[in-house]
């Protein structure tokens, strides 16, 4: 193939993992969540759902971000994009979504949440946004392209979790489908000729199960959660206007005891701290190295990310929160030679300049506050008279930072770095 072609492929392939794979949210606490009563870690274990006091509306969204990118790869001019990026809400993943609803049982003991949306046509909104700035390292030489939606279509989405509490254990469980299809062209930035237009067309279907524990009747809890089965799939078409041609892929989902979230949650009087490992293992699969368009084995990596998260209740209307996370890097450097590992690559440089995934290996450290608001008179029968408080406001900062180096024998040589900024803005309705 030449290199019109293989520019082609190459951001296609990237474009496509879009659709399927999205930015998880960060949280105040660092992402810990194995074991919360907080109505946004249900998807990090579905077990939590039956210990949410009341039945709850959330909506979470982050209209403050900023972001800094800066690469400069060996031998060539550095890229650097810096500025104020407002975080688009997602409706392709059901973990992602920046609206929640969850149904608690009065007596606490079974907790259930459901999120599904319709197919929808978007087309009329994504054709009017161009994708610019996005960087494409390839053949030893480096072009920005840029990317117009010209057609997009939510195929619908799913999102079911419940959970049921026996005395000191509580099992969970959590059901997801999502799809979308994707067309528009590509263009080369800098002269704005066409490289190709595409299709693409995903689906995703994921079953997760979770457990919790009281190790220590309201002192020290601890949580389970992992993957029971989750598919896959996609089907790209492109055509360069010298050739057409689709190609279905799948890609395996975990299986139990590949990916899990461990954690415990100690209380001591106002303050819970909560400590979490997650541990994905480095399973084969395949890559692309862009110097001579090589296709092989990734240099995966095991990955082991600890978080930790504190709450402490200052008033019964005020909380404060904080926590930290360590996400280590999946793809090694790699290795140039011929039968040689592909690391770290122009594809995922993508991912991250669009701003759907991060730069690893990083660090995030958060901060910020609930406020409980308009609080209700208690009469003698409190359970007539509904939560104390209906409404929370959670409002704080998060910090995260990245930067990577790869030696002149890895993938693509050169030094990385990431930094993002965000204030998240959280309100939650408890009836």
């Amino acid at each position: 193939m030449n290199r019109r072609t293989n520019l082609a492929w190459i951001t296609l392939v990237a474009l496509a993992s879009s659709l399927a794979n999205t930015a998880s949210a960060t949280s105040f606490m660092g992402d810990a969540g194995a074991v919360s009563n907080s109505l946004g870690d249900l998807a990090k274990n579905p077990a939590n759902i039956a210990h949410i006091q009341d039945s709850q509306i959330g909506l979470d969204y982050s209209p403050f971000v900023w972001k800094s990118i800066d690469a400069q790869f060996q031998g060539l001019k550095p890229n650097k994009k810096t500025g104020f990026y407002p975080e688009l809400p997602s409706l392709i993943s059901p973990d992602n979504t920046p609206a929640r609803i969850a149904k608690s049982s009065k007596n606490q003991l079974f907790g259930f949440s459901i999120i599904a949306f319709p197919p929808v046509e978007l087309s009329q909104f994504s054709r009017k946004v161009l994708i610019k700035d996005i960087p494409l390292f390839a053949f030893r030489q480096s072009d920005n392209v840029a990317a117009r939606i010209e057609r997009l279509k939510l195929k619908g989405l799913l999102g079911l979790v419940a959970a049921y509490r026996f005395d000191r254990l509580t099992l969970g469980g959590n059901l997801q489908y999502n799809g979308a299809s994707v067309g528009g062209k590509v263009q080369v930035q800098a002269t704005g000729d066409e490289l190709f237009r595409f299709e693409a067309d995903t689906s995703t279907i994921a079953l997760q199960w979770g457990l919790r524990f009281e190790i220590i009747p309201k002192t020290l809890d601890f949580g389970f959660s992992g993957p029971i089965f989750e598919q896959n799939k996609a089907e790209v078409k492109v055509d360069t206007g010298l050739f057409a041609q689709s190609q279905k892929v799948g890609p395996p989902g975990p299986s139990p005891l590949t990916r899990f979230l461990t954690g415990i949650r100690y209380r001591m009087g106002p303050t819970s701290i909560l400590f979490d490992l997650e541990y994905v293992k480095g399973s084969p699969e395949q890559g692309i190295a862009l110097d001579d368009f090589r296709v092989g084995m990734r240099d995966v990596h095991d990955t082991v990310s600890p978080r930790i998260g504190v709450r402490y209740l200052k008033r019964s209307d005020f909380i404060l929160l904080g926590g930290y996370h360590y996400q280590p890097a999946r793809y090694g450097d790699g290795d140039r030679e011929q039968n040689g590992l592909i690391g770290f690559g122009a594809l995922d440089l993508m991912m991250i300049y669009l701003g759907l995934e991060a730069l690893t290996p990083y660090h995030l450290v958060g901060m910020g506050a609930e406020f409980k608001l308009w609080r209700r008179p208690q009469t003698e029968t409190p359970e007539k008279d509904g939560p104390e408080y209906p409404w929370t406001l959670s409002i704080g900062m998060t910090y995260r930072t990245a930067s990577r180096g790869v030696g002149p024998s890895g993938t693509m040589p050169g030094a990385f770095t990431e930094n993002r900024l965000a204030i998240p803005i959280g309100i939650t309705y408890r009836y």
